[in-house]
C-alpha cells in the first residue's frame, strides 16, 4: 500500500513539473487495472502450486 501512495505522489510531481503531458489518468487507470489483473493471476498460480 505504501508503494502505491509513493507511485501516486511521483505521478503528481511529474505531472506538475510538466514531464507528463496529455491525458495521463486514462493511461494510468488502464495500466493499474492490467497490473491488478496480472497480480491476481499470479496469486492463483502460486496458490495452486502449493497444493
Amino acid at each position: 500500500m505504501g508503494n502505491l501512495i509513493l507511485l501516486i505522489g511521483i505521478i503528481f510531481l511529474l505531472k506538475n513539473l510538466g514531464v507528463i503531458h496529455g491525458n495521463f489518468w486514462g493511461w494510468f487507470i488502464s495500466f493499474a487495472l492490467i497490473l491488478i489483473g496480472i497480480s491476481m493471476i499470479l496469486k492463483q498460480f502460486r496458490k495452486q502450486k502449493k497444493n
